[in-house]
């Protein structure tokens, strides 16, 4: 029987010019608008479907952000969808978050765009129509939670 092959591979090193282009500063819109089209004209406003639910087009692919409901249960998917016979129709490319998963994936976001700044990728913040003093009270009280999170699962590790 022949040996086996070592099948990982190790990465090779960029390029010195890819590299170089790495450093500089992107955003978030620069970096999808390497990966789709044009954006349609809806993008970004509400819309409904046939079964009255509201859903926004984020571009690219027919993808949307929906909030249904199934089963008595409140819903925001981030899917995709095709065209067919006429109808847009929900893929299986996707995702369903309930209220509660949504909530803990909006408490993650700071730290995530922390993570994306750390790689010089910089995302326009959203105006939540909010007075800049109640923003900056909101930003400090998410700075105070993912202080506390980070406090209890540096205790949980002990």
């Amino acid at each position: 029987m022949p040996p086996k092959k070592n099948l990982t591979s190790k990465r090779k090193a960029a390029p010195a010019a890819e590299q170089s282009k790495k450093k500089n500063k992107r955003t978030a819109s620069e970096d999808s608008d390497k990966h789709g089209a044009s954006p349609p004209a809806d993008l970004g406003k509400e819309l409904k479907d046939d079964e009255g639910n509201s859903y926004w087009e984020i571009g690219g692919r027919l993808r949307r952000i929906t909030l249904s409901q199934f089963k008595g249960n409140n819903l925001v998917s981030i899917r995709e969808y095709y065209e067919k016979d006429g109808k847009t129709l929900p893929g299986k490319k996707g995702i369903s978050l309930s209220i509660e998963q949504l909530d803990m994936f909006l408490s993650i976001l700071p730290q995530l765009e922390s993570k994306l700044r750390d790689k010089d990728i910089i995302l326009s913040r959203p105006n939540y129509g909010v007075s800049p003093s109640h923003q900056e009270d909101a930003e400090k009280e998410i700075e105070e939670r993912n202080e506390e999170v980070e406090k209890q699962s540096e205790e949980d590790d002990c």
